[in-house]
């Protein structure tokens, strides 16, 4: 069996010429013991063809080490499958991709809601700015606030209606001068409500849904020594409900980097990059210590979504402590947010065999998903969220001269 005997069954689906532009863009080929920059070749043996797929130690974003696998004495339609695959990653039109994406549609359609976190664009001062796009990957605008200044320490609130950021302006120079406690949240992208607190400058913020409860990690009176708290804001006074700093003693709230509140306000999540807490604010008490990373809590409080050391996306019930994983193949990189109606989570994961890993929305009930988008090299899919159309700003026509 010769290469040239898989080309007319590619060619009768349409798909070689289009791949084969998309080869040659990334300098990969199908040349029989030629290794593409990406590390994958289809050797010619002599039991049939052995299709190799290399990762490198850095991909995607040096968060895996090194795979090989290696699939040998295929039959033709294996191996045009496993071709198809490693091209393209995991078949996208399947009738429950197609279902997830409806559903997923029917959300966003019903809500206003666009996709925010998979793309940064340039606002009309060539600044980089949170972009949104639609299911479809169609461009839905940006988050422009506070004059069309880009957001910094960006938290968006379960229900996908309310922001909040640290103002720039507010942090010190790189000498440690100037800085004020301010937190800005709005519903609106024409209207910003001011929250000051006590304190020097904010690090971390989370917002619930309506704007209920406000959750910071600050830096201390200017002056004093300078250690982060932990505090639970009333975000219409600025007034500290409760300062939550010995409920997690020990731990470096500097390397904190993932805060968010459950959509009640009940539940907080507090994560590093190895390890998380989920704390009972009404007990102030702890309620479960996990090891993982980018940990999502869904808007009822009552699931905990996040990535597991063997890159596993796996589901929590806090109630009763069981785990479970959605996904029975493939790599988890990243976890973004639930949809508001909790049907739904983002998560940016790698199919088996695909040379590249996708956006995906997935049911955690029923495991079944369905791919949206590419991310940026950088982006590993843990801002992904829902967020109100009407918070986003027409993106500008950047002139090319």
């Amino acid at each position: 069996m010769e290469l040239q005997q898989l080309l007319p069954p590619l060619r009768r689906l349409g798909w070689y010429a289009r791949k084969r532009r998309a080869l040659n863009q990334t300098g990969s080929c199908l040349a029989t013991d030629q290794v593409a920059p990406w590390g994958g070749r289809v050797q010619h043996t002599t039991i049939g063809y052995r299709i190799l797929i290399d990762t490198p130690h850095d991909y995607p974003n040096r968060h895996t080490s090194g795979t090989q696998t290696h699939l040998s004495k295929m039959t033709r339609r294996k191996v045009v499958n496993a071709l198809l695959t490693s091209m393209v990653g995991s078949p996208g039109c399947s009738i429950s991709s197609r279902r997830i994406l409806a559903q997923l549609m029917a959300i966003c359609d019903s809500g206003g809601f666009a996709i925010i976190g998979a793309r940064l664009g340039l606002n009309s001062n060539n600044e980089l700015v949170p972009s949104a796009i639609a299911v479809a990957g169609d461009d839905a605008g940006q988050l422009l606030l506070q004059e069309s200044v880009p957001p910094h320490l960006l938290s968006l609130a379960p229900d996908g209606i309310w922001v909040a950021w640290v103002p720039e302006s507010s942090l010190p120079d790189p000498y440690g001068r100037g800085g004020h406690p301010l937190v800005c949240i709005t519903n609106d992208s024409q209207l910003t409500r001011p929250v000051t607190y006590s304190g020097w400058f904010g690090t971390k913020v989370a917002l619930s849904s309506g704007a209920v409860h406000l959750a910071l990690i600050s830096m201390g009176e200017v002056g004093s020594a300078q250690s982060r708290r932990l505090s639970l804001i009333d975000p219409r006074t600025g007034e500290s409900l409760d300062d939550l700093t010995k409920v997690i003693s020990g731990y470096d709230l500097a390397k904190v980097e993932r805060l968010r509140l459950s959509s009640s306000g009940k539940q907080l999540i507090v994560g590093w990059p190895d390890s998380f807490f989920v704390i009972n604010l009404q007990r102030r008490a702890i309620l479960l210590r996990g090891k993982g990373r980018f940990p999502s809590i869904s808007p009822s409080g009552d699931e905990i979504a996040f990535v597991a050391p063997n890159q596993k996306l796996v589901v929590l019930t806090l109630a009763t402590g069981l785990t479970r994983e959605p996904l029975t193949q493939g790599q988890t990189y990243g976890v973004g947010s639930w949809t508001p109606d909790g049907k739904l989570l983002f998560a940016f994961v790698r199919a088996p065999l695909a040379l590249n890993a996708k956006l995906i929305a997935i049911d955690c009930r029923t495991g079944l998903s369905a791919e949206i988008t590419s991310l940026d090299e950088w982006n590993l899919g843990q801002n992904c969220a829902l967020i109100k159309k009407r918070l986003l700003s027409a993106t500008p026509r950047l002139s090319s001269s």
